[in-house]
């Protein structure tokens, strides 16, 4: 087997090892007891020498034999151990025997009894019934002789036993010597013959290196192994077998898969046990080609596994109710374990001698469209299994005669087993499962689906009536929604379209149309479709006796249509739909046909039966009954529904109430006003205890309606879903029954919520505007006063020694004249009439010049923040009066955070679009200001009067209270506004608008300077003529008296019809007029358009305490016009008199 392999005689050699150790002990026995043998022979010989003791010859003759009988029951004993005492008695009875032959004088011959003896102990070893025989025979040897003394005779007994043992040993050493190689030549041909010839790959195994030392044949042809592959060294057992040795362990079992030698796989038993002598060991390997069995095991397993889950897929199936849930479940539990390609369950409604199919699975199937394909009853597999209540298995069905197919198909190699499903005890349904293809259906694929359906026909009938009876169900379920619709107020439409989704859910049915007929025209026209392109259906119009439908109508009989196509009456509406199952049954009210119910079925969908023939039948009946109660209704209808229109267009909220104030009914203006989303909304509101805010007017408005019966235009407040209060005015009645009983209570409720704050906006409009014309009036009439004083003051001081004793009274009269002409002034700029003077300006660069001022004044607690927008467009302002209005909103800002609190300026730009909540607001883009701080904040009354003048919530000395009224003045002679949010304890934020000025105008003032006026060297007036036009004497005595000290020569005129005169009758002599605008019968505008076209070179400088500047539009863009704002100083009134006369003409 190859050159590194052990003999296996070799191997064996070590197993017989313990029986040629024992051997070598009896030899040396052996040689003792035949030399205990030859002495006594020779002692025999010499028997009658008197020198020699006869009992002591006697005695060694004895023991021989003694020693012989021994070693043959050691023999015995090696050979089996259970008769290893009885040997050891009969050793001793033999001693016994002899002892007392010699107590008693007898003495054995030699020969003949040393012969007999060895006879009879074989016999004896073989067979114990030869004892007595023995025991017999040897006392017919024994002679008489000399008694011997106990003591000799014990002496002599124990010699004779020796004796006997030396005998008894070499009978052991030849016994064991031919029993020993007997036995291991047989032992090593039995063994190699068993080893050679084995059915199993025996490997015999090193068990300290694992190596393997010697195979037999079956394994080379086991593990493909070639004829050399021992020959290139020793090989370990694992690279043969990957499996892991235990040396001490007794015995070891594995099943692995293997690998031969070319790579092949295959599975293996293998057992491993290990072999131990006294002078060697090995181990036993034993391997069992197991594939088939693992195979038959495995697939064994397989199929039980695919049963058991199969069933446990029919048991689950008992809770399912579905037809679809069971149907998928048994065809995807079965595309598991079996290729199908089809599985049809056909079903066999009561009454009908048809097979059609109820559901279908369908995979890689390339045949006929299972769900058009009926069977007659008892034709084909399906029909009969129905009808012979047997299960059948049918390979290559074409072959079967009884096969039946649809027209024209060509089965091939089809191959089916069918199953009979019985419902109620009756066959009425059959389980098909067909494969197409070479490969037929094998037994186990017949058991597996067997298995599965026939434990699934109790699910599959629980569904196929839970599924009949949900279709009975829905069929008496749309019907009773038909009828419902019969007796509701449904539309027309709204019904017919109910009608024809319940036709097409019942029946399963995609297409659908309900046509109503023409009384007149007796024309057909679509009144409801469904799963209808559009755009035909105005092509869906059909005379009388046109098409199917036409038909219908003109016979009044229903029919059920397959093949549509081919039917003679058939009209093609669209190339692109191909019909194969139709249904048109007539709509009749009282015989009289009113329409036609049509359904149809497309190409690739399944035949209409009897049953969905009769539900569209009753559908029918119930749609003509339906419109001929919609005709009616409608009829009915037609003026409800005029005033239901008026219901819910009108703008005000209309309601219905029930006594205890809860909504009946709203239109949608109602729920809109309140801020409900729809009338169903407001059903569990109640008017009085949900709406009305104003308890007090509720229960006012509650007395008069139960008193009178009806409330007109009550103004009361009431709230919205969201909590919003808003006024309304409510107007009620009580609807009565004829006995008197109030029945309900109808209304309407009107919103004048944004009417009041109209209202409100108004008057507090007009109130400022009163205010302003008021304060405009007195600042007017003040300013005439103030300019004298101021005139005179400032005269007489200019003409006084400052040492003079009286300088102080008066420049003291002339400061108390300037405190007064500032409050005038800002009396004046809310009223907007102090004059302005708009160049485009940075807001920004503004309110930095204000913050410079307050900064240093201000307390260091007051912090102050700003957030400025770089990129504000400029304004069109005045920023003398701008700064104005700042820095009053800053200290308003800092009392009211009370000298300790933050301030926050910040400036931005922003679109501002129409809004009719501020309707004087101009949309555009806008630059906004707002000044915020964390102050105490205001009430909502304090809020609506801060910009009213003298309103202040200052003590008493503390404030003037003008000036918020003067920021309010400036900012709308700016075309700007205001707006103020405020709360007590949250702060006030104000935020100026003012309109952006558009690009293209002047460049931006780069500083702002209070006082802006130039002092102008005072000249000579040279006896030039100046007109001083004023309605006030003072104010035309005060200018006189300056100007004529200065040398001018003075005329006086008081109005413009008097100034007029003067410029007529002085002509051009005149050079300046003094001009005031508001004089009675003519101001100084009038008088000045008068004069300038009869002087056009007189240079005019007009004056006014009361300085409405827009009168002056266009006229101060002239050169030789100014304006010096009353009351004015005596030095401001020179400067521009000596300006004028010195500008040329």
């Amino acid at each position: 087997m190859g050159n590194h392999q052990t003999s296996l005689s070799d191997i064996l050699s070590g197993s017989i090892q313990p029986f040629r150790s024992q051997l070598n002990s009896y030899r040396i026995l052996s040689a003792i007891a035949i030399g205990v043998l030859l002495i006594g022979w020779l002692l025999h010989e010499s028997y009658d020498n008197p020198g020699v003791n006869p009992v002591i010859l006697r005695l060694l003759l004895i023991g021989a034999f003694t020693l012989f009988l021994t070693g043959t029951l050691i023999s015995r004993y090696i050979q089996s151990r259970a008769a290893f005492y009885f040997p050891i008695l009969l050793v001793f009875l033999n001693a016994w025997i002899l002892y007392l032959v010699l107590i008693n004088g007898f003495r054995i011959q030699f020969l003949p009894g040393l012969v007999f003896s060895v006879m009879l102990t074989s016999a004896v070893f073989q067979n114990f019934r030869y004892l007595t025989v023995y025991i017999g025979g040897l006392t017919l040897f024994l002679v008489p002789g000399a008694a011997l003394a106990p003591q000799t005779a014990t002496n002599q007994f124990i010699f004779i036993t020796v004796v006997l043992i030396v005998f008894i040993g070499i009978y052991l050493i030849l016994y064991l010597r031919t029993f020993t190689n007997e036995r291991f030549g047989l032992r090593t041909e039995i063994f190699s013959s068993i080893f050679m010839d084995s059915d199993a790959a025996l490997l015999l195994l090193n068990p300290d290196n694992g190596e393997i030392g010697y195979v037999n044949s079956k394994a080379y042809d086991l593990f493909h192994l070639p004829e050399a592959y021992f020959s290139q060294g020793p090989v370990p057992f694992s690279q043969l077998v990957p499996v892991p040795l235990d040396p001490q362990a007794p015995n070891q079992f594995y099943e692995v898969r293997l690998s031969t030698f070319d790579g092949s796989l295959f599975w293996g038993d293998i057992s491993v046990k290990p072999f131990r002598t006294a002078n060697s060991r090995f181990i036993l390997v034993r391997i069992m080609d197991a594939t088939l069995r693992k195979g038959a095991e495995e697939a064994a397993e397989r199929m039980t596994a695919q049963r058991r889950r199969l069933l446990d897929i029919a048991r689950s199936l008992l809770n399912t109710l579905s037809l679809d849930d069971v149907f998928k479940t048994i065809t995807d539990a079965l595309s598991t374990v079996v290729r199908y390609n089809l599985i049809v369950l056909y079903w066999q409604e009561p009454g009908s001698k048809i097979l059609r199919p109820l559901a279908s699975r369908a995979i890689d199937w390339k045949g006929y469209d299972p769900d058009q394909f009926v069977i007659p009853e008892g034709q084909g597999i399906a029909g009969r299994v129905v009808v012979t209540d047997e299960i059948v298995m049918i390979n290559n069905s074409h072959l079967d005669p009884e096969s039946f197919y649809p027209s024209g198909y060509d089965p091939g190699e089809e191959h089916i087993i069918a199953i009979p499903v019985k419902v109620s005890g009756k066959n009425v349904a059959a389980f098909s499962v067909i494969r197409t293809g070479p490969v037929p259906f094998s037994p186990d694929d017949f058991e597996l689906i067997q298995l599965l359906v026939t434990h699934s026909i109790s699910a599959i009938q629980n569904s196929v009536l839970h599924e009949e009876f949900r279709r009975r169900a829905r069929h008496s379920e749309s019907l009773v929604q038909v009828t419902k619709a019969i007796n509701s107020t449904m539309k027309q439409e709204e019904l017919l379209d109910l009608i024809v989704e319940k036709v097409l859910e019942l029946i399963e049915a995609r297409h659908g149309a309900l046509f109503l007929l023409d009384p007149q025209s007796g024309r057909l026209s679509v009144g409801a479709s469904r799963g209808i392109d559009t755009s035909i259906i105005p092509r869906l119009q059909f005379g009388p006796g046109d098409s199917i439908a036409g038909w219908v109508a003109q016979t009044g009989r229903g029919v059920m249509i397959h093949d549509v196509e081919k039917h003679p009456r058939f009209q093609v509406v669209d190339q692109n739909e191909v019909f194969t199952s139709m249904i048109s049954i007539p709509l009749k009210i009282k015989d009289l046909v009113v329409g036609v119910l049509g359904v149809d079925r497309m190409a690739g969908e399944k035949y209409f039966t009897e049953r969905e023939f009769n539900i569209a039948c009753d559908f029918a009946e119930q749609a003509a009954l339906a419109m001929e109660n919609s005709r009616l209704f409608n009829q009915i209808g037609v003026s409800e529904k005029k005033y239901r229109s008026l219901f819910e267009e009108i703008d005000d909220a209309v309601f219905i109430a029930s006594t205890e104030g809860f909504i009946l009914d709203i239109n949608p203006a109602g729920y809109q006003m309140f801020g409900y989303t729809s009338a169903a909304d407001m059903f569990k509101v109640n008017i009085w205890e949900d709406l009305c805010i104003d308890k007090a007017n509720r229960d006012v408005f509650l007395k008069n309606l139960s008193r009178i019966g009806n409330v007109k235009n009550f103004e009361i407040t009431m709230k919205r879903k969201d909590g919003t209060a808003i006024t309304v005015l409510h107007s009620s009645s009580l609807v009565k029954g004829q006995d008197g009983e109030v029945l309900y209570l109808q209304g309407t409720i009107k919103d004048i919520t944004e009417q009041r704050r109209f209202q409100q906006q108004l008057f507090q409009s007009q109130k400022m505007e009163s205010i302003g014309q008021l304060a405009g009036g007195m600042a007017h009439d003040f300013n005439n006063i103030l300019s004298g004083i101021m005139g005179y003051a400032s005269f007489i001081r200019n003409q006084m020694d400052p040492d003079h004793p009286q300088f102080r009274y008066v420049s003291a009269i002339e400061q108390a004249a300037n405190r007064a002409a500032d409050l005038i002034s800002q009396l004046l700029a809310f009223a907007r009439g102090t004059s302005a003077n708009k160049i485009p300006t940075q807001i920004n660069k503004i309110i930095s010049d204000t913050l410079h001022i307050i900064e240093r004044t201000f307390e260091k607690q007051v912090t102050i923040r700003t957030d400025f927008d770089a990129d504000l467009p400029l304004i069109m302002g005045d920023p003398v009066q701008l700064q104005q209005v700042f820095l009053n909103l800053c200290v308003n800002a800092r009392d009211a955070v009370r000298g300790k609190g933050t301030i926050v300026i910040t400036t931005l730009r922003k679109t501002i679009f129409a809004d009719p909540q501020i309707p004087e607001v101009n949309p555009g883009e806008y630059v906004i200001i707002t000044v915020t701080d964390n102050g105490m904040g205001m009430t909502e009354d304090v809020r609506k009067r801060i910009f009213e003048p003298f309103f202040t919530t200052k003590e008493v000395g503390k404030g003037t209270g003008l000036g918020l009224a003067m920021a309010y003045g400036v900012v709308k002679s700016h075309s700007g506004f205001i707006q103020v949010r405020s709360a007590p304890g949250e702060g006030s934020t104000f935020s100026v608008f003012l309109p952006a000025h558009v690009a293209g105008g002047n460049e931006p003032a780069d500083s702002v300077e209070v006082q802006t006026q130039n002092t102008q060297a005072v000249h000579d007036g040279s006896g030039a003529s100046i007109l001083v036009v004023d309605d006030d004497p003072s104010i035309r005595g005060l200018i006189s008296d300056i100007l004529t000290h200065y040398h001018y020569h003075i005329l006086h005129a008081g109005n413009g019809l008097e100034a007029i005169q003067m410029m007529d009758q002085h002509g051009s002599g005149i050079r300046l007029i003094i001009l005031d605008i508001m004089m009675p019968q003519m101001n100084g505008v009038e008088g000045y358009f008068e004069i300038i076209q009869k002087f056009p070179d007189v240079k005019v400088i007009f004056s006014s305490g009361y300085s409405q500047t827009d009168l002056l539009d266009g006229i101060l863009k002239e050169k030789s016009v100014r304006f010096l704002p009353k009351p004015y100083h005596v030095k401001d009134l020179l400067d521009m008199v000596n300006s004028m006369m010195e500008s040329p003409s």
